[in-house]
């Protein structure tokens, strides 16, 4: 069952990394929103490159979206950055050991890898999760 939430947890943050749901709110073109579909469900390819491709995307829109997806895009990079450290506070005010905390610096680490895939990311998490304790699992994950 945790398992499954961290899954989600994560195909959400993935999306909401690139903010694609907000991009494709933004879009007025069956064609462009079909290919950042066909992006936003690619799971095998470096992050980095359905970011590239992300961009190129944007850069055809009237400047109006680019802006809109731009800061959008910033805010939630600053909001992402800001429940990582919140979170890392949070464990080491609740007595976390440092395999804990260490183990959320790593996924924290894989989450702003953009050279992995999306599925290479979710298998690295899982590895991870799965090194804790039953313990430390059930208490701060």
């Amino acid at each position: 069952m945790k398992f499954l939430l961290l899954f989600l947890v994560s195909v959400a943050f993935a999306s909401d990394l690139l903010e694609i749901d907000v991009l494709d709110d933004l879009l007025h073109n069956d064609w462009d929103e079909e290919r950042l579909d066909r992006l936003d469900d690619d799971k095998y390819r470096p992050r980095s490159q359905i970011l590239a491709d992300v961009e190129a995307l944007v850069q055809q829109q009237p400047a109006y979206i680019q802006q809109a997806y731009r800061s959008s895009l910033q805010a939630a990079q600053a909001r992402k950055t800001q429940r990582q450290q919140s979170r890392l506070q949070w464990l080491r005010n609740n007595g976390a050991s440092q395999n804990v905390i260490s183990v959320q610096e790593q996924m924290n680490a894989i989450d702003n890898d953009m050279s992995l895939s999306e599925r290479q990311a979710d298998s690295q998490r899982y590895a991870l999760y799965n090194s804790l304790s039953f313990e430390d699992r059930r208490r701060y994950f």
